[in-house]
């Protein structure tokens, strides 16, 4: 195996917005004319756990390329840890690691030295 992509959550876009989010998705309690948005109840789900996520991250890093799908605002942010200890496990590695759909961010992200 050459690449991997990873489906971290769901779909950041109405009506489907099952990304793994912060905050809840506001929802629209008033009218198309008036609209008066407020959080709803849900918020998303993350499909691939820490506890997985990053061995299976560090294990992927061994090999050429690494591609995942989820917006860097998720909880936690498990992708860009998992990018983290992979990248630890791995120091000086040309690991071609992207992340896709990263529509919405909540930290900076500084990337290491030659990556």
């Amino acid at each position: 195996m050459r690449n991997a992509k990873i489906f971290m959550d769901g779909v950041l876009e109405t009506p489907a917005q099952t990304a793994g989010m912060l905050e809840p998705y506001l929802v629209n309690q008033g009218t198309a004319e008036q609209p008066n948005w407020q959080p709803g109840t849900k918020s998303g789900q993350i499909y691939v756990a820490p506890e997985v996520l990053n061995p299976l991250m560090t294990a992927l890093g061994k090999r050429d390329s690494i591609r995942m799908c989820m917006p860097l605002r998720s909880r936690g942010a498990p992708n860009l840890d998992a990018m983290e200890a992979m990248r630890r496990a791995a120091p000086g590695k040309d690991i071609r690691a992207a992340i896709a759909h990263d529509e919405s961010v909540d930290r900076p992200i500084t990337l290491a030295s030659g990556t």
